[in-house]
């Protein structure tokens, strides 16, 4: 390579020209037997003194010897190379045949994005004009980034793939970065490379295929051109304050890609999006782990000034879109999600009407906290949701819905949401397991299993096990009624071996309120209230429309009081601590008495207003008594005679059918 001869002041446009050799240079070293690290040192290392030089330079104004040492020592001269460039030539003197090397050579290359002359210079954000500033005094706009960003993922993209390091700093960037295949980006930190939007309103790294909308709905699955391979995304931040969009929308991600095989998303911090953080659709054999959000969907329920829209989807802190392959093997992992608009976390169908639903995907040990909603499915297949917290959500713990199935709920901590711990939509269609969860202090029902009178629809096979739900401020878990001619009953529920005690703290009701079911088994729960004032004031209650149950080894015992509870007659009912099948009790007959009303809650216990049940009477003397009249909740006895008092025993016992 000829020397290049710097006259004058030096300018940006020759740190550029410089900045092309680096690329060459790194090339170079590869190809003499360094590794990537080895070669991105050298380069960065020689990148320093070339800002260095441009520096001083700059500062002068002109030219001094010791710039152009500094810049001879970096610059490729014919006769007098470095001796690493010596040996990476291997003897073949001409730079184009140097490169003139397989793809494979090429493949893991790993370039600096400064050698495409990115600035860290967006020092100070304004918030009033929505501007990053390189001084503090915000007089200098900062440097907008895009173009050197862009040329450094085309190049290695070009070059067969490869990783563009993000040195520390902070980078502005004025428009989205089109991501390519085979590239990957890392930072020297999250807190320490941040790439900050400004604009109006985009997602700073962005990939979308197609022209017509296919590429939102999965169509372009069987097309290879279409997916991003082997990108990894790995210890930087994005920060999209910078964005001036004042309503709520779905754009302005900090990450926006579509159709991605066997990528990842490490260790990553993503503050203040408009729309979701991370709102990538079609994720196979992809890991997403360690991603920490920060009020992404900022603007949640602001309405567009031109025509008052709200836009109610979207803007969460990680949205991971399905429908393009039966499996889409995602892995949502380790992350944290504080306080954004709509969901914490959340699964969805980009195709509601298309069947099979995706499924696979996986949100294990994840902490999300303060958003509207933590977890969700919003209609993809079944999705394992394992191991996590979800902790203070403004609205609820989780929202399944949008014909979603399938799902399991294991090992969670559902704690203090304001609203339900769990809640199955109304479109939900069941197949689900809850198990080994701690249902805890939410602020209305642990569990609701929601139905709608209006709609033909069938809440099917919801498995609720071996969980803790205590304290919530409504029931512990509460079925919902069905139309009233009886049809779309929940299917095939089997709640078994689980606590749950003190909830109703607001309400002062059932521990497990069930309606409208068909086929129950209610079996091995503990279900009882020990507060000194009393909240959960029956264990259970069920319907006249619930059938096909049954119930045995419970134990249903009160502090304080025995059991009264709604059921109907159309199962069977086995062993349970705290279940009578009788109420009996000791009453009597003042002197002038011929008649006396008795409180048996026999309608509580049976549901009915006409108790099949016998009423037995054993007069403690020698007056004969009778029923004389019956009510839903009592009967009245009478008596032969009105003189003295007479003491009898009464014992109700249930028939079951």
């Amino acid at each position: 390579m000829a020397r290049k001869e710097v006259k004058g002041p030096i300018t940006d446009n020759a740190l550029n020209n410089i900045n092309h050799n680096f690329i060459e240079l790194y090339n170079e070293f590869v190809s003499a037997g360094m590794n990537a690290q080895e070669a991105l040192n050298k380069v960065n290392q020689m990148v320093g003194i070339a800002d260095n030089a441009l520096k001083v330079a700059k500062q002068s104004d002109s030219k001094s010897d010791d710039t152009q040492q500094q810049l001879d020592d970096i610059i490729l001269k014919d006769g007098n190379d470095i001796a690493e460039v010596v040996q990476a030539r291997g003897g073949n003197p001409l730079l184009k045949d140097r490169l003139n090397k397989t793809d494979e050579q090429l493949a893991d290359i790993a370039i600096n994005v400064k050698v495409f002359g990115a600035v860290a210079d967006a020092n100070y954000y304004n918030e009033k004009d929505k501007k990053y500033y390189i001084d503090a005094e915000m007089s200098i706009d900062s440097t907008d980034n895009q173009q050197a960003f862009q040329a450094a993922v085309d190049y290695v993209n070009e070059n067969g793939g490869g990783t563009v390091f993000v040195p520390r700093g902070r980078y502005m960037l004025g428009k989205e970065i089109i991501w390519k295949t085979g590239v990957s980006l890392k930072g020297d930190g999250a807190g320490s490379s941040v790439l900050c939007a400004q604009g109006r309103q985009f997602s700073l790294i962005d990939y979308r295929p197609g022209e017509t909308g296919e590429e939102n709905r999965g169509d372009l699955a069987d097309d290879p051109e279409a997916w991003l391979y082997d990108c990894h995304f790995e210890d930087f931040e994005i920060d999209m304050i910078g964005l001036s969009d004042t309503h709520s929308t779905v754009e302005g991600k900090a990450m926006f890609m579509l159709y991605m095989r066997r990528c990842s998303f490490r260790d990553l911090v993503l503050k203040n999006s408009i729309g979701t953080a991370l709102g990538c659709d079609f994720l196979d054999e992809t890991i997403i782990d360690g991603v920490k959000v920060y009020n992404a969907g900022r603007n949640w329920g602001v309405p567009r000034e031109s025509d008052g829209r709200i836009i109610s989807v979207g803007q969460s802190g990680i949205g991971i879109g399905t429908a393009a392959l039966e499996s889409e093997t995602v892995v949502i992992s380790n992350c944290h999600v504080f306080n954004c608009g709509n969901y914490g976390i959340f699964v969805e169908t980009q195709q509601r009407h298309v069947r099979p639903r995706s499924k696979h995907a996986k949100i294990i040990n994840c902490h999300v906290e303060g958003n509207r909603i933590g977890l969700g499915n919003r209609g993809s297949g079944p999705t394992i949701f394992e191991s996590c917290t979800i902790y203070k959500n403004t609205e609820m713990g989780f929202k399944l819905q949008r014909n979603s199935y399938g799902d399991i709920i294991s090992n969670c901590i559902i704690e203090e949401n304001n609203g339900e711990g769990i809640f199955l939509d109304r479109s939900y269609d069941g197949d689900i397991l809850i198990t080994n969860n701690q249902i805890i202090d939410n602020n209305y029902r642990g569990i609701m299993v929601d139905v709608d009178p209006k709609y033909d629809h069938v809440t099917k096979v919801i498995n609720i096990l071996n969980n803790k739900i205590s304290g919530n401020s409504s029931f512990g878990i509460d079925f919902g009624k069905t139309n009233p001619d009886g049809r779309n009953k929940t299917k095939n529920v089997s709640i078994k071996n689980n606590v749950i005690y003190n909830n109703c703290q607001t309400s002062g009701s059932d521990g497990v309120r069930l309606r409208d079911i068909k086929g129950l088994n209610l079996i091995g729960n503990t279900i009882y209230d020990n507060q000194e004032t009393r909240t959960q004031l029956k264990a259970f209650s069920l319907n006249e429309k619930v059938e096909g149950y049954f119930i045995d080894g419970n134990d249903f015992t009160i502090e304080n009081e025995g059991s009264r509870m709604l059921y109907s007659r159309k199962g069977v009912i086995g062993t349970n601590i705290g279940l009578n099948y009788k109420k009996n009790d000791e009453s009597r007959f003042s002197d002038g008495q011929t008649g006396v009303w008795v409180n048996h809650y026999m309608s509580e216990l049976t549901n009915l207003e006409a108790p099949n049940a016998v009423i037995k009477l054993t007069p403690k003397g020698n007056q004969q008594l009778w029923i004389a009249q019956e009510e839903p909740n009592r009967f009245r006895v009478g008596r032969d005679s009105s003189e003295g008092e007479l003491e009898f025993y009464w014992e109700i016992s249930l028939i079951q059918q």
